[in-house]
C-alpha cells in the first residue's frame, strides 16, 4: 500500500529484537533484505526514527557507500515509526525515486495515520499467537498432568506386587513367587511404555505436526510394543481444525489403545478417523479382545 501511494521503489519492514537490535521481516520492490539493512544502517535509522516520519530528500551517496547502482537518478528515503501505546517496536521505510515519486509534505498525515493502522494489526496478530500459545500449553500441560497420573498408578500397582511377590519367597510358595514376579514383569513393561508415551508426547505434539501424523505415530508405537495387527483407515478431510480439538481427538486414541493394550487381550485393531467437508466427524476404534463380564446385580 505505502509502496503504491507513493510510488516508491522498494520498501522494508523492520521489527525492534532488543535494545539496539532490529530484524527485517519484509521486504518488495527492487531492493532485496540485505541492501535495505545497509541503507538503514548507514542512515541510522536501523534500531529507531527520531521522529514518526523521518524524509531524507537525497541517499545516492549511500546507495554508493552500499554498492548498489543508481544510475543517474535521485533516491530518498522515507521512514515511518511504528508505536503501539507510545511504544516503538518497528518501522516502515520506502525508498523513492524523486523524479518520478508523487509524494509530497501533504502525504505525511496519510502515512502516519496508515502506519497507526500497520501497528494495531500487527499488534493484534502478535497477542492472538500468544494467546494460541498459551492454550495449547495449558492443554499440552493438562494431558501430562493425566499420562503423569495413569504412570504414578503403575508404579504403585509395582510397589503393591513387589510387596506380595516378597511375601510369596518368605513363605517358599515357589509357585506363587513366579506368577507374582511374572505379573511385576508385566506391570514394569506397562510402566516403560506409558513413560515413553509421556516422553513422545513432548517431543511431537500435535499442534506441530498435524492430528494425522500424529495418530499415525501412536498406531506404530503400539504396533511396535504389542505385535497386534492394527489398521488405520483414513476417511478425513484435508482440513485443518482447532488446534484444541486435534489435541483432544489424539487424547482419545491414545487413551483408547493404552486400554486395549493394558486390559483386551485383543488379536486385531481398527482405528478410523471418518470426517466430511460439513463439518461432521467420529473417531472409532474396534478391537475383538475379551470385552466384559456383565454382572447380575
Amino acid at each position: 500500500t505505502f509502496i503504491k501511494l507513493v510510488i516508491a521503489e522498494s520498501g522494508s519492514l523492520q521489527v525492534q529484537t532488543g535494545e539496539n537490535a532490529y530484524k527485517i521481516i519484509a521486504c518488495a520492490g527492487v531492493f532485496n533484505k540485505k541492501q535495505h539493512a545497509q541503507l538503514l544502517d548507514l542512515a541510522q535509522l536501523s534500531c529507531k526514527p527520531k521522529k514518526d516520519l523521518e524524509w531524507i530528500p537525497n541517499i545516492n551517496n549511500l546507495l554508493a557507500e552500499s554498492g548498489i547502482p543508481h544510475e543517474n537518478q535521485t533516491y530518498g528515503m522515507i521512514c515511518i515509526a511504528l508505536r503501539y501505546r507510545d511504544h516503538f517496536f518497528g518501522s516502515y521505510e520506502l525508498v523513492v525515486n524523486v523524479n518520478k515519486m508523487g509524494y509530497s509534505s501533504s502525504d505525511n498525515k496519510l502515512l502516519i495515520s496508515i502506519s497507526k493502522h500497520l501497528s494495531l494489526a500487527i499488534n493484534q496478530n502478535k497477542l492472538n499467537k500468544e494467546s494460541d500459545l498459551l492454550n495449547r500449553m495449558e492443554e499440552r500441560s493438562s494431558i501430562a498432568n493425566e499420562l503423569h497420573d495413569s504412570l504414578a498408578q503403575t508404579v504403585a500397582s509395582l510397589r503393591f506386587q513387589a510387596r506380595v511377590l516378597d511375601d510369596s519367597m518368605h513363605k517358599e510358595d515357589e509357585k506363587a513367587a513366579w506368577q507374582e514376579m511374572e505379573k511385576l514383569e508385566n506391570s514394569i513393561d506397562q510402566a516403560n511404555t506409558e513413560l515413553r508415551e509421556l516422553i513422545a508426547h513432548f517431543k511431537a505434539p500435535v499442534f506441530e505436526q498435524g492430528l494425522i501424523p500424529a495418530v499415525e505415530q501412536a498406531i506404530k508405537r503400539f504396533r511396535q510394543e504389542t505385535g497386534t495387527p492394527i489398521f488405520f483407515q483414513k476417511e478425513w478431510p484435508n482440513k485443518k481444525l482447532p488446534a484444541e480439538v486435534e489435541i483432544q481427538t489424539l487424547r482419545i486414541v491414545q487413551e483408547s489403545l493404552s486400554n486395549i493394550r493394558k486390559h483386551a487381550v485383543a488379536n486385531a485393531v481398527r482405528v478410523l478417523l471418518k470426517g466430511d467437508d460439513l463439518g461432521d466427524y467420529q473417531v472409532l476404534i474396534e478391537e475383538d479382545g475379551n470385552g466384559f463380564v456383565s454382572k447380575d446385580t
